[in-house]
């Protein structure tokens, strides 16, 4: 903690300067400045969109996320997440995505080249079992029509924070709804902010995982990012050497 950034008080004393939330998408060059919010790189993105192109498709890798948060209303990918916790090789969590069955729709699906020879294996069981699941219906997989990876918002905190840092929608000031809240209420309930991710524009894929994945869990889900033609994967999290 430097000086610099104390109020007045003594280090270690917990009192800051007032600082911008945006202030890091200044820092890591995505904004000019924090009046003018002026970002040529959201032009860029805004363009891509505008002109029908495919936005920036990010992978995720987490526990979850909380997609209706109002900050991430049409930045998840729901139709391309998956979740690794509920079965060892995957279930979609939509088993109708027209996206997904087109991803995986070719009849032999080699492994990609860039790809070490040794993932063929769990590549073909991935492809295979996908196939599975997007060509057969729910009555004759067993698998509910769609996955629900968190049963409250408080196991997806992680998840939901991280997909805010990538892509979050800014609200307006009007329809943000600041309150002070219990830990419990705050779980529960979906605030709005004033907040926008690195690219609004964007879209972001919930690969879901427990809290302490195995190796092959790890695996598959990078592998599951390759399928769906991630441009970038994000694993915000820490694990022990296997």
């Amino acid at each position: 903690m430097t000086n610099d950034i104390i109020d007045g008080s003594a280090p270690g004393s917990g009192v800051y300067k007032p600082f911008k939330a945006l202030w890091h998408l200044r820092d890591i060059g995505v904004l000019e400045d924090l009046e003018t919010y002026n970002s040529p790189a959201w032009d860029r993105a805004h363009a891509r969109v505008g002109n029908g192109d495919n936005r920036t498709r990010v992978a995720m890798i987490d526990t979850s996320v909380a997609a209706h948060h109002p900050n991430l209303e049409g930045a998840i990918a729901e139709d391309l997440g998956i979740d690794f916790f509920s079965s060892r090789l995957g279930i979609p969590g939509k088993t109708d995505s027209a996206r997904l069955k087109k991803l995986v729709k070719d009849d032999k699906h080699p492994l990609p080249r860039h790809l070490p020879s040794g993932a063929k294996d769990l590549w073909d069981a991935l492809v295979g079992s996908l196939k599975t699941i997007l060509d057969s219906s729910p009555e004759e997989t067993g698998f509910a029509s769609e996955v629900q990876a968190a049963t409250r918002p408080s196991f997806s905190a992680h998840g939901t924070a991280m997909a805010g840092l990538i892509g979050a929608r800014p609200l307006s000031a009007d329809a943000s709804k600041i309150a002070k809240l219990t830990p419990d209420e705050a779980f529960e309930t979906n605030l709005g902010f004033s907040y926008a991710g690195v690219d609004p524009f964007c879209e972001v894929v919930p690969i879901s995982t427990n809290f302490d994945p195995e190796p092959e869990q790890l695996i598959l889900t990078i592998l599951y990012a390759v399928l769906i033609e991630a441009h970038v994967i994000v694993l915000a999290r820490d694990f022990p050497t296997p």
